[in-house]
């Protein structure tokens, strides 16, 4: 990452906690002038409550994979199976902004994150065929790759506190949209299928440069996990966590649209996900905390895919997978609008 977008992106970080912290306490500071209540007042049943912005920086892809089943056969005059394979990277800096209520040691966190720069990453399309002569790629391809990306999360954990130790079992409901603009292609042909459903090898292999956008692809993530982090207070306000979710069950839903042939392909699948997330926070007051953050993310689903377009007419029940990786990295920083607690101190 450049310097420059670095210190652009702590910038941010540091002016929206600053602008949201004051405007909570400005809220906060008339309604105890005026009612005598605040939100951690005695009378309040908030034991703790705060608002935190993270800037992130995100490294994967997302691809999805069919296997068409359709009867064709490979230059030996045998049926053969014909797969493709997209994959659309991930390069992105992402802003969070979210806030923790603790009422009685059930922690309740709302998040919710867009992206604030993206990256230009190179698009890649595998078209292969797989049989008695092995697998081979006949058709590659790859454009220029603009993602954009948003969603949000919301956590219900619950603290047990042992000593310098910390437990907290969670359940975390996850949204995300990834969506990519790709323009640009340089296609090369291995092979191509003649009238008899056969494919032959091109040699030599067929280049093809189209400018311009070429696709669209989006898709949507919807998870639920299960898990719980443990963390470690140390002297001198230092805390470390560590976070391990597991979705059982999650959902996804994509859309690819072939803007060159026209067609239009869905896929509605199922399936699970998981993700770890290694956390050091400092806390030079009782408010305040600084935090710095590494995490891995995995989706895995499988379901049918649909095609639709003038050259395929009306295709359904193609067996097709997704899958998604990222690694990240984070810094960010909480405000709390009470003091926090021995237990609480340093909390994320």
């Amino acid at each position: 990452m450049p310097n420059r977008l670095l210190a652009q992106s702590l910038a941010v970080t540091l002016i929206v906690t600053l602008f949201l912290t004051g405007t909570i306490a400005i809220a906060q500071n008339r309604g105890s002038r005026t009612s005598g209540y605040s939100l951690t007042s005695h009378s309040s049943p908030i034991d703790m409550f705060s608002i935190e912005a993270v800037t992130e920086w995100l490294d994967g892809y997302t691809e999805y994979e069919i296997n068409v089943g359709w009867t064709i056969y490979g230059p030996t005059g045998k049926r053969v199976d014909v797969g493709s394979r997209l994959r659309f990277p991930i390069n992105s800096l992402i802003t969070k902004l979210g806030a923790t209520v603790e009422i009685h040691k059930f922690i309740f966190t709302p998040h919710f994150y867009f992206q604030l720069h993206n990256s230009k990453t190179i698009f890649k399309d595998y078209d292969w065929y797989k049989g008695d002569m092995g697998q081979k790629t006949f058709i590659f391809g790859d454009a220029t790759n603009n993602a954009n990306l948003w969603g949000g999360k919301i956590n219900l954990g619950y603290r047990l506190q042992l000593s310098k130790f910390e437990l907290k079992p969670q359940i975390e409901f996850s949204y995300q949209r990834m969506k990519f603009d790709d323009e640009n292609l340089h296609q090369t042909n291995y092979g191509y299928f003649d009238n008899e459903s056969r494919i032959w090898q091109c040699n030599p292999p067929r280049d093809t440069s189209i400018a311009g956008p070429v696709l669209r692809y989006k898709i949507d993530y919807k998870l639920l996990y299960l898990g719980g982090s443990m963390a470690y207070t140390a002297p001198f306000n230092l805390k470390t966590e560590l976070t391990a979710m597991i979705s059982p069950i999650c959902w996804a839903h994509d859309q690819d649209d072939h803007l060159l042939r026209s067609k239009v392909s869905k896929t509605s699948s199922t399936g699970h996900a998981g993700y770890f997330n290694l956390k050091a926070a400092y806390s030079p007051g009782s408010r305040i905390t600084f935090y710095t953050g590494i995490s891995y993310s995995f989706i895995k689903t499988s379901g049918d895919q649909s095609q639709h377009g003038p050259d395929v007419g009306d295709i359904t029940g193609i067996p097709a997978t997704t899958k998604a990786e990222w690694m990240s990295i984070n810094v960010g920083a909480s405000f709390a609008l009470s003091k926090m607690s021995a237990e609480s101190k340093v909390g994320f």
